[in-house]
């Protein structure tokens, strides 16, 4: 067996030689290395020198995060204010062009001006207490909420929406660029 190429997120490419021949020590490793993957697709692929040989193509059984994600704003400085008092979000170390704000450990909002703001849409998951502490703070802050994607500004909620868990206390809002903004609790 041999290692023809790789990819990221612990997706690997093997090549396999006609039986008989020499494993490397770098291909034994490799094999080592993707025990715990599952199979993706197999195809069969002749080569220029004898014997048989193919490729499989690997994935490790690993959850794949979202690292961070632009926001586009018309003022930076109004949004970071708003990440950080209205969400709970913590301010990060600003990175080239980019205001960081963080919402947890594995995801960063990198906020960068931009003239023109297509509205966007944000969910976030949270426990009930942080749940009902952001949606005090929205009401506080006299914002517009609504039930739904569709009736973000109707003033009521929180309602029940979908999401990547299922079914969810939610309740929908704008951030000052105009992207909107939806909390969930599962």
């Amino acid at each position: 067996m041999s290692r023809s190429g790789g990819y990221p997120g612990g997706i690997a490419t093997l090549g396999f030689r006609a039986p008989g021949t020499a494993h490397s020590k770098e291909a034994r490793a490799l094999e080592a290395n993707v025990r715990d993957a599952k199979l993706i697709a197999f195809s069969g692929r002749k080569q220029f020198h004898s014997g048989i040989s193919g490729w499989i193509r690997l994935e490790k059984n690993m959850d794949a995060v979202l690292d961070h994600t632009f926001l586009p704003a018309k003022d930076p400085q109004e949004s970071v204010r708003f990440y950080t008092t209205i969400m709970g979000f913590q301010r990060g170390k600003n990175f080239g062009p980019f205001e960081v704000v963080r919402v947890n450990q594995d995801l960063t909002l990198d906020i960068a001006q931009a003239d023109s703001t297509p509205e966007l849409h944000y969910a976030f998951a949270m426990d009930r207490e942080t749940f009902d502490a952001v949606f005090d703070r929205i009401k506080a802050a006299g914002l517009a909420y609504g039930d739904g994607p569709f009736s973000s500004k109707n003033m009521r909620g929180p309602g029940k929406t979908h999401g990547a868990h299922g079914l969810a206390d939610s309740v929908f809002f704008h951030d000052p660029s105009g992207h909107m903004i939806e909390i969930r609790s599962y």
